[in-house]
């Protein structure tokens, strides 16, 4: 298993260029910076790790471009036997847009199992820049199967408005799932990230002109219209619960089913004192349902309430009863979390979560010890890189397994004693111990791309006798990977045939290669098949590698209309100049003939490389 850098001056600069060259188990080690990115992992699984003195700060940043893309899409179904991804010190970031959206996409074939085991640590999900709307923080593909066998979320900030969700339905089917010392912007669904279960039996049910309120607590969840016991609650009547000790975390799982179609207002209030009285807080309410059926509500009690009430406010004129099926008060088990709108204005409570008070730099190590493929006992020893202090020690356990925390912010050694040679220690280091010693000898990789704000294109004539010029795509690439553009640039053209053959079409990359021509290609206005200058403006600089040209063609047929003798130009400035031949600051990185596209419909690359 390989270390593989990415950076300006590293052997890539780009992640999906380095995850092309790596094979399974590598390590990506990414530098400080903004790498705009769609990452797509389908066929193999690496780590990733920020290499940052504080991998908490997010100063390794990772945020896609086109508004149709998720940050990071994760697919991988062939894990015999089990393998891990580890990805640690990453900030993903969302970009600003007003469709919904994936953040983190977790893909699969219908029914595939996998083996794939994915950690998360000291990272921060930043999903609160544009998921508007409909937007899911972790999607899981289909209904069955799963594409991961465990997602772990340790340390890590996860942020995300209140339009949004954390997860989607599928992802319960997920065997493990974990969230441990994070911070969340709004409470995760404890009903998947573990439940105790129901813990209504040691409390104490309170009510007031309420008909067998016990059912409402019998933990006997019934289908909708099935008919059993049920508690009813008067207008203006209310149902309450004392829990056995104070300040029990839980959640309130309401189902309520209505007599008629008027409305049905209800409110869900929380007291500490019990008196309600004044003090008590309003936990969640709706007043404005009609014919309310088997509705269910999960309520996070984030201040730990002692007491909590269910109020009947139904119509104010027609006083209507209410049929509460069942209310189950949760416990969660296992999940420490500090709920906050801002990573500075933690509002939540220490008495949550124990991590408040060490969220500054802290790094958790874990991993298994194995000796020609065997799980074995040893100790495992924690030292400062910069000066081999020496930090703590752990001994894994039977099964090889060990986990060890460290309060320093720097980078560390985790080191393996090797116990023929104890009580020294070696630099054997074991899978999942990142980071990893760097390479002392590391020689910076040069790389051939320009960085340009512009990329313009001067077309002298076309392949045959057709009255106009057409090319397909012309697409933009660095490293090897393409770089997806739907919205992020302008693009102009001396003529455009019409509105169905614009010149935006030839530089969208969302946008299909085969078939017919018709708002996929330009093509430039009738009778005119010379002097054609088509011009790309990106809206940050962009690095390129090589352009990737598909000439004109339409159901492989009218090839003779596509671009022919051409001049292709990079500017570090905006070009709105669309005077074929007018002068502009760039540099000339092709001057010759695009080839003339094959008489078929399919994919025909020109690859002009940038040197």
């Amino acid at each position: 298993m390989a270390i593989i850098r990415v950076g300006e001056d590293k052997d890539f600069i780009t992640i999906m260029g380095a995850y092309t060259s790596a094979v399974n188990g590598d390590t990506l080690f990414i530098d400080e910076g903004t790498y705009k990115e769609s990452l797509i992992f389908t066929d193999k699984v690496v780590n990733l790790i920020g290499i940052t003195d504080y991998p908490h700060e997010g100063k390794v940043v990772i945020q896609p471009f086109g508004i149709t893309k998720s940050v990071l899409n994760i697919k991988y179904s062939d894990s015999e036997p089990t393998i891990s991804m580890y990805i640690e010190g990453i900030k993903f970031k969302s970009i600003v847009h007003t469709t919904s959206t994936n953040f983190i996409k977790l893909l699969q074939d219908a029914e595939d199992t996998s083996k794939l085991d994915v950690i998360f640590n000291k990272c921060i999900l930043d999903a609160s820049y544009g998921l508007s709307g409909e937007g899911v923080v972790i999607y899981k593909e289909q209904s069955l199967g799963y594409p991961v066998n465990s997602i772990s979320f340790l340390n890590c900030n996860i942020l995300y408005s209140s339009e949004d969700v954390l997860v989607n339905s599928y992802f319960t089917n997920i065997p493990v799932k974990s969230i441990e010392k994070c911070i969340l912007s709004y409470p995760p669904p404890f009903d998947i990230f573990n439940v105790s279960g129901n813990v209504c039996e040691g409390g104490i049910i309170t009510s007031y002109d309420v008909t067998d309120p016990d059912f409402a607590f019998d933990s006997i969840i019934k289908e909708p219209y099935s008919g059993g016991q049920f508690a009813i609650i008067a207008h203006n009547g209310w149902i309450g619960y004392q829990f056995p000790s104070p300040k029990i975390p839980a959640l309130f799982r309401l189902y309520q089913d209505a007599f008629t179609g008027y409305s049905q207002g209800f409110e869900i209030k929380a007291s500490n004192t019990g008196e309600f009285a004044g003090e008590e807080i309003m936990l969640f309410y709706n007043y404005g349902s009609t014919l309310v059926v088997q509705s269910e509500y999960i309520i996070s009690n984030s201040n730990a309430y002692s007491y909590i009430r269910i109020y009947n406010v139904g119509h104010s004129i027609y006083t209507v009863n209410w049929r509460i099926e069942e209310i189950e008060i949760m416990e969660p088990s296992g999940v420490d979390y500090i709920l906050t709108s801002n990573p500075t204005d933690i509002w939540y409570g220490s008495e949550f979560s124990t991590y408040i008070t060490s969220i500054p730099p802290t790094h958790c190590f874990s991993g298994t010890v194995t000796v020609n493929d065997s799980p074995v006992e040893r100790d495992i020893r924690l030292f400062r890189r910069d000066n081999d202090e020496y930090l703590d020690s752990v001994t894994s356990s039977g099964d090889g397994e060990y986990y060890i925390e460290s309060h320093f912010g720097g980078y560390h050694n985790v080191i393996c004693t090797d116990a023929s040679s104890a009580p020294y220690y070696n630099d054997l280091l074991v899978s999942k111990a990142l980071p990893k010693v760097l390479p002392i000898n590391y020689i910076p990789q040069e790389h051939n791309y320009t960085e340009t704000k512009s990329v313009v294109l001067d077309i002298v004539d076309n392949w045959g006798s057709t009255s106009y010029i057409s090319i397909r795509s012309i697409e933009f690439y660095l490293e090897g990977v393409l770089i997806p553009i739907v919205s992020e640039f302008t693009a102009l053209a001396t003529t455009n045939y019409s509105t169905n053959y614009e010149v935006s079409y030839a530089f969208n990359t969302s946008l299909i290669k085969i078939g017919s021509w018709l708002l996929n290609s330009w093509i430039s206005k009738k009778n005119v098949f010379t002097n054609q200058r088509l011009v790309c403006m990106f809206d940050d600089k962009m690095k390129i590698s090589s352009i990737i040209i598909n000439n004109g063609h339409s159901s492989g047929a009218a090839t003779n209309s596509g671009a022919r003798n051409t001049k292709i130009y990079t500017c570090p400035s905006i070009i709105s100049d669309t005077t074929y031949g007018a002068s502009l600051n760039g540099t000339k990185v092709f001057d010759g003939e695009l080839p003339q596209h094959v008489e078929s419909d399919v994919v025909d690359n020109f690859v002009i490389n940038i040197t």
